[in-house]
């Protein structure tokens, strides 16, 4: 099933790199033109606890995308994701 993510953890504000907008393929339909725009999300807010292993897979993946070492002996504790399913979207830029 193919997914589309409405948030890129790159270009995202530090105080929310553990949310994501996830939309099944198909449920909503966006332009390309508002690809890099702005947009109001309305939907369903899910925590997703991870285990502490999915918490270390997650990081070290973070870490190779930013091209950055990962020692995963560092983390001690799981951590928690947020996933929000919308009910509605608008592109406001």
């Amino acid at each position: 099933m193919r997914k589309t993510w409405l948030l890129d953890d790159a270009c995202i504000d530090k105080r929310f790199e553990n949310l994501r907008i996830k939309v099944e393929d198909g449920d909503m339909v966006f332009p390309m033109t508002a690809k890099g725009s702005k947009a109001i999300v309305t939907g369903k807010l899910d925590k997703i606890q991870l285990s502490l292993g999915r918490t270390k897979a997650l990081l070290a993946h973070k870490a190779q995308q930013a091209g950055e070492s990962f020692d995963a002996n560092s983390v001690t504790e799981a951590m928690a994701i947020y996933q929000l399913v919308p009910s509605g979207v608008e592109i406001i830029e």
